[in-house]
C-alpha cells in the first residue's frame, strides 16, 4: 500500500514539474521573440542619431549583425572595420561604420 502512494506521489510531482517547466519555456520563448525587435529598434535609433562615424560595441547574435550591416548601407554608411574579441561566455563584436560622402 505504501509503494502505491509513493509511485502516485512521484507521478504527480513529475506532472507538476513538467507543467512548470513548459510554462517557463513558453515565457522564455515569448521574451526571446521580442528581443530581436527591441534590439533592432535600438540600433536603428543609433544610426538615425549618428554623425560621420558610428561605433557599435555589443555582444549580439549573427542575425542582428547582418541586419545592422544592411540597414547601415541603406542609411548611407559603409562598414569600415569589424573586431571580434573572444571572451569566456560570449563574443564582443565591434562594428565601425563610416558615412559615405
Amino acid at each position: 500500500m505504501d509503494n502505491k502512494y509513493k509511485v502516485l506521489g512521484t507521478i504527480i510531482s513529475l506532472i507538476i514539474f513538467i507543467m512548470i517547466g513548459s510554462s517557463v519555456f513558453k515565457l522564455y520563448k515569448n521574451e526571446m521573440e521580442k528581443y530581436p525587435q527591441k534590439a533592432i529598434s535600438y540600433y536603428e535609433e543609433q544610426f538615425n542619431n549618428a554623425g560621420d562615424t558610428l561605433i557599435i560595441n555589443k555582444y549580439t547574435d549573427d542575425y542582428i549583425i547582418k541586419y545592422l550591416i544592411k540597414y547601415g548601407e541603406s542609411k548611407g554608411y559603409k562598414l569600415k572595420e569589424t573586431k571580434i574579441e573572444n571572451n569566456l561566455f560570449f563574443d564582443d563584436i565591434t562594428l565601425t561604420f563610416e558615412k559615405v560622402k
